[in-house]
């Protein structure tokens, strides 16, 4: 029982250290949660970098720096930095292909590392799913209105919002799914190529735990009757 013991604090560390940031499945993103943003711009990137919070060594996110074309809802305007944090598929290394995007956001309230105080506005990403960001074009500005105001389906604009990527597979960083606002069948690709990574390290976890476990019970010591 004292061998054991060891191998099954051993099989347990190694279960922990799956990453964090790997999704069991990913989820398909759902266009009309966008609803529950706080707000949503279009906006120009004026800048896009990666920044290392000087007091937390993992806090790293992406900061973009945008000028409001037009506030659809939040009533934002000028010159803002969102932040994001895209622990799903990690962070792209460098700014989006179209330097005027749909972006929906949310007003930060909790404390996360004492961020929210430094760059309050954040994008808005359901966990294990895309964030909402989206290339856009001013043809759509009407139908965009009035789909945030309920007038009209969000469905409506799909084709449109995933005709492109905003960040290409080429300049993303991580061995996770590229972080994008992709066409649906590329979306479909990157849950089963993430799905399928994560079951792999689960079954080679427990392969081992199984393996470790058995391999004691038929070739370790034996107890001699006293």
């Amino acid at each position: 029982m004292n061998t054991i013991r060891p191998l099954l604090i051993a099989f347990i560390a190694l279960f922990l250290e799956v990453p964090t940031f790997a999704c069991a499945m990913v989820k398909q993103q759902v266009i009309e949660d966008i609803n529950q943003a706080d707000f949503i711009v279009s906006a120009n990137v004026e800048k896009y970098e990666l920044v290392q919070h000087p007091e937390y060594k993992n806090a790293e996110f992406a900061l973009f720096t945008i000028k409001i074309d037009r506030s659809f809802k939040g009533n934002l305007a000028g010159i803002q930095h969102v932040r994001w944090h895209n622990s799903t598929f990690g962070l792209p290394q460098t700014r989006p292909n179209p330097q005027l995007i749909l972006l929906a956001g949310n007003f930060s309230s909790d404390s996360d590392e004492g961020l929210p105080q430094i760059y309050p506005l954040q994008v808005f990403q359901i966990s294990c799913s895309s964030a909402f960001i989206f290339p856009y074009d001013r043809q759509y500005e009407e139908q965009v209105w009035r789909a945030v105001n309920g007038l009209i389906s969000w469905d409506t604009l799909e084709d449109a919002l995933y005709a492109e990527p905003v960040f290409s597979p080429a300049i993303s960083s991580g061995s996770t799914p590229t972080e994008s606002v992709i066409g649906r069948e590329n979306q479909n690709d990157d849950y089963e190529s993430n799905f399928g990574g994560v079951f792999s390290i689960l079954a080679a976890v427990i392969s081992s735990g199984f393996f470790a476990y058995f391999g004691f019970r038929l070739f370790g010591p034996t107890r001699r009757d006293a």
